[in-house]
């Protein structure tokens, strides 16, 4: 295959400096340095503080009883409370759904057991607790002949597992949303589904979304190395998620070509990793699956942060994340993050000029929750991107020359995005509720710079583009949610009607190889190297998409055993594209129905296993040589799996089998200079992942995945061949262990290894990547209740390792590099 093109869709798309590298060097030093004061100014007086002692839960009744727990717990609901207080006590809490959100209770603090505490929330309530198996509570009714009667519609109300916005203490969640969009439980979810919590995720240092995921069973993410313009682009089960596989707070991220919107980690509360097909609630996504970020959002309980963070290539930052109750009743809440940082790349341009990547993004949001059956919540967030997009130059046999190939003063990319959304949520009666998800985002990208493309002895060939991208969309989602019962069903029945607009104008000029070669010994510079003004007429466009699906899920529990999960949906699709300089303009509508099934089995010793089959459809936004437009995507997925989540231990393993079959498949032919609809691409393979508290002071998460994902049909002779960027084999395991007492008490240390087994780059199977092996480590230490330091290094042993191979380049992951913090909490 002659992947030139294929290197240049990977590279081409960097952004412009309107200032001197080094006034905008000085401007952003400054931010940072008064970040910190930013976020103390911002403090008021009346927030409170959240500190609060966890202990984790125990199957011996007589420790947990006897435990001394330090409690704030404020005057409110009583549902509200009992949910509290399993935050603050680290126990699994049950009570009746209805009856508690009406009672009043006092606010309760200082240090008491388990037993005091719950004796005082309880009293004059009617209700009272016992323990269960595993050291769970159980909260019952006292009938009015003194029996106890237990509701029988129950929740588990440690809010850090059934809270699917919320912190969650640890690395363990225990329910999410975005498999369902009903707060379902993870072990009662008939699908594949990871997530990384924001413990887990300061923890590794995660500043990426794709960082984040590093860990997570069958996630690839460095296809290209690590995508210098910020994209988080992943590979699930053998496919890509380029511009459709992101969504944010469960709607879709908008963007498309170059202004793709790039996450802030440190803005995210979780990341849920959804395996295999999610059509039927999301409409069209990638069909291997999807990476949902849950925004930081106000919450009763937040811990106030402020932290700076220095290390290699120039790292410098601050941040904060405040918030809190506005009012006493916590009816008003609010938080604010924030962040600005800067540094450089690893790689300088070949006359040592370091090139800046600096980043301000800023997050408030709102919460007003006048009562317990009614609640919104208003987040936005900005992000301006300064930065380069560059990539060192590595030729075809893998030789890292040590240099960005670019020119001076014409390095740049540009991003500057906005969102704004809302979520309603209210609750009609015990059998209704409603929710509606809105959020308007803008993207836009300018970019430019000179790129290597191949080598020619002591040279390198180079081309000039420059990038002119603007992205508006909005999406909604309207939900209703009813639980009833029938005989001996009990149903989660959802409805929805979402839909999403977008406008894209991408302008692209580019390509243009007349700029000279640069010579690796001794390199003069061209001199010339703006953009002269001529836009790509096939990439001159203003593209509208326009989708709309109602759907329905009905989730099923037969005889307290039986899980069946039905769901369908049917989903308009529209797009039209005006290309500006031939007037042509191509527009097309698809339309399609699809389904899912799932039957799930719940033993007695918490083990379900379960079956499960979805459909997908993806409308293809490319055309032909002709201007025509594809066929839409379709897909199969199979999925057979085991999950248990032990009574005695704070622990979640899940394995499953899947088949994935994707047809209509549509791919850049380099020969032909255009795209063409060519093949049928057939995943199959194995996930495993366990996420386990081995004691109060260990934490360790594993996970493997095998992946074979086939071409079965081509038009180009490649049946039977690899799919390209799809690792047979990827493994990992991270643990993190802390000191508590003697002479380490506060020391924390963690170290984790991420192996990828090798894989191809081309369709046509000519280039391969090799295995890598790298690893990272963690080791913090708390100085007081409010100081803490730490320092994390990925690729420890600065491994350099090879991710892409074309015939004329190579790609190259990031060294070793190491982050300092200073973290102050109250």
């Amino acid at each position: 295959m002659n992947s030139a093109n294929l290197m240049m869709q990977a590279t081409s798309y960097q952004s412009p400096d309107q200032q001197t590298g080094e006034l905008r060097t000085v401007w952003m030093r400054r931010l940072v340095a008064t970040t910190l004061i930013s976020g103390l100014a911002a403090l008021s007086p009346w927030q409170a503080s959240a500190e609060g002692l966890a202990t984790n839960s125990t199957t011996n009744v007589e420790l947990a009883q006897a435990s001394l727990i330090n409690l704030d717990i404020p005057a409110q609901d009583l549902d509200r409370a009992l949910t509290s207080f399993a935050d603050q006590a680290g126990l699994k809490l049950l009570f009746p759904s209805n009856g508690l959100s009406d009672m009043k209770v006092p606010a309760l603090q200082g240090e008491m057991s388990v037993d005091a505490a719950l004796t005082a929330l309880l009293r004059g309530t009617g209700f009272t607790w016992r323990y269960t198996d595993g050291g769970t509570v159980t909260i019952e009714k006292v009938a009015a002949n003194g029996k106890n009667v237990l509701d029988p519609v129950r929740v588990e109300a440690n809010s850090a597992s059934t809270d699917t916005t919320g912190p969650i203490d640890g690395y363990i969640a225990t329910s999410s949303s975005t498999a369902t969009k009903t707060g379902t439980s993870i072990v009662e979810t008939p699908q594949s589904i990871s997530v990384v919590t924001r413990d887990e995720m300061t923890d590794r240092g995660a500043a990426t979304l794709f960082e984040a995921t590093r860990y997570t069973a069958g996630v690839f993410g460095e296809a290209y190395g690590k995508d210098p313009r910020g994209y988080d682009s992943f590979y699930m089960r053998g496919f890509s998620n380029y511009e459709s596989g992101e969504f944010r707070d469960g709607l879709r991220v908008s963007g498309g070509n170059q202004a793709l919107y790039a996450a802030e980690a440190y803005g995210l509360e979780r990341v849920d990793v959804l395996k295999g097909s999610s059509n039927i609630l999301y409409g069209q996504a990638n069909v291997g699956g999807i990476v949902n970020s849950t925004t930081k959002r106000p919450n009763a309980d937040q811990k106030q942060e402020v932290r700076l963070e220095y290390g290699d290539w120039n790292h410098m930052s601050g941040a904060f994340d405040i918030g809190g109750a506005v009012v006493e009743d916590l009816s008003a809440m609010f938080r604010l993050v924030g962040l600005a940082s800067h540094g450089n790349y690893e790689y300088d341009l070949a006359n040592g000029d370091e090139v800046d990547k600096d980043r301000i993004y800023i997050a408030p949001s709102f919460t007003v929750q006048p009562n317990d059956d009614t609640k919104l919540t208003i987040m936005t967030d900005y992000t301006l991107d300064e930065r380069g997009g560059n990539y060192a130059f590595v030729d075809e046999n893998g030789n890292n020359l040590g240099f960005m190939p670019g020119e001076p003063g014409f390095e740049f990319y540009d991003n500057e995005q906005f969102t704004a959304g809302i979520e309603f949520e209210h609750r009609l009666n015990d059998t209704l509720q409603f929710r509606q998800k809105t959020r308007y985002s803008s993207i836009d990208v300018e970019a430019g710079g000179v790129f290597g493309w191949d080598r020619d002895g002591d040279s390198i060939k180079r081309y000039v583009n420059y990038t002119d991208n603007e992205v508006r969309g909005i999406v909604v989602d309207n939900q209703v949610q009813a639980d009833f019962d029938t005989d001996i069903i009990e149903h989660t029945v959802l409805m929805g009607l979402d839909g999403e607009y977008e406008i894209n104008e991408f302008r692209y000029g580019g390509e243009d190889y007349t700029v000279a070669n640069l010579s690796i010994s001794n390199p003069v510079y061209a001199g010339s190297s703006s953009f002269n003004g001529t836009y790509n007429s096939k990439y001159d466009f203003d593209q509208t998409n326009i989708e709309y699906g109602v759907y329905a899920q009905d989730q099923m529990r037969i005889a307290d055993r039986w899980l069946v999960n039905l769901g369908g949906r049917y989903t308009t699709a529209y797009r039209k594209m005006e290309y500006n300089q031939t007037g042509v303009t191509s527009e097309n509508t698809e339309d399609a129905f699809t389904g899912q099934a799932a039957l799930s089995y719940e033993f007695d010793n918490g083990v379900i296993p379960y079956v499960s089959y979805a459909q997908g459809f993806n409308i293809n936004n490319n055309v032909d040589a002709n201007g025509d437009t594809f066929d839409p995507e379709e897909s199969d997925q199979y999925e057979l799996g085991v999950k248990y989540a032990p009574a005695n231990m704070d622990a979640l393993f899940t394995a499953s089998l899947f088949q994935l079959t994707k047809t209509n498949v549509v791919n850049y032919d380099n020969a032909a200079t255009a795209y063409v609809q060519t093949d049928e691409v057939r995943s199959r393979g194995m996930e495993l992942e366990a996420k386990v508290a081995l004691s109060d002071a260990l934490d360790v998460t594993a996970s493997y995945a095998f992946t074979k994902a086939e071409i079965t049909e081509s038009t180009n002779g490649n049946v039977g061949n690899y799919a390209p960027n799809a690792p047979k084999h990827l493994a990992s395991i991270w643990a993190m262990y802390s000191f508590d007492g003697g002479t380490l008490d506060g020391l924390s240390v963690g170290s984790g290894a991420r192996y990828n087994g090798g894989y191809y780059s081309d369709e046509a199977n000519n280039y391969r990547a090799d295995s890598y092996t790298l690893f990272d480590a963690v080791v913090n230490y708390r100085i007081n209740p409010n100081w803490a330091l730490g320092v994390n290094a990925t690729n420890l042993l600065d491994d350099q390792y090879l991710t892409n191979c074309t015939q004329y380049r190579c790609y190259i992951g990031d060294g070793r590099r190491v982050i300092a913090n200073l973290t102050y909490n109250w």
